[in-house]
C-alpha cells in the first residue's frame, strides 16, 4: 500500500522568529512538484535541544516508516523459519511481534 503522507526526503530548517518564539524549526517535504514546503513548525516554551530534537524525530519519519515495513516482513518470515518446540522462541512470538510493528504502521497511516 502506498503511504498517504508526504514522500521523503524531509529535512529540518531554522524557522527563526515565529509568534513571538525565536526557536523554531520547520519540517520541509517535498510538494507535487518536488519543491519543498513547510508540512510543520516545531516551537513550544522549552529548551533548545528539546525542539531540534522534536524536529529531527519528524523529519526521520519516512526512513523509519519505510523500516518498519521491512521489520514486519523480516518478523513474519523469522516465525515461518521457527519451529515448534525449538530452543528459540516459536512462531508464535514472532508473528506477535510482527503483529505489534503492524499496528505501528496501521497508528502511522492513520487507520487506528
Amino acid at each position: 500500500m502506498k503511504p498517504k503522507f508526504t514522500p521523503k526526503p524531509w529535512h529540518v530548517e531554522d524557522g527563526g522568529f515565529v509568534d513571538d518564539r525565536e526557536d523554531t524549526l520547520f519540517v520541509y517535504g517535498p510538494d507535487n512538484h518536488g519543491s519543498p514546503h513547510v508540512m510543520v513548525g516545531v516551537s513550544h516554551n522549552s529548551d533548545e535541544s528539546r525542539i531540534e530534537a522534536d524536529a529531527n524525530i519528524i523529519a526521520a519519519a519516512p526512513e523509519m516508516y519505510d523500516m518498519l515495513i521491512d521489520a514486519a516482513r523480516l518478523v513474519h518470515n523469522a516465525g515461518d523459519e521457527q519451529e515448534e518446540g525449538s530452543t528459540q522462541s516459536g512462531p508464535a512470538y514472532w508473528h506477535s511481534e510482527a503483529f505489534l510493528i503492524e499496528e505501528i504502521i496501521a497508528k502511522a497511516r492513520g487507520e487506528s
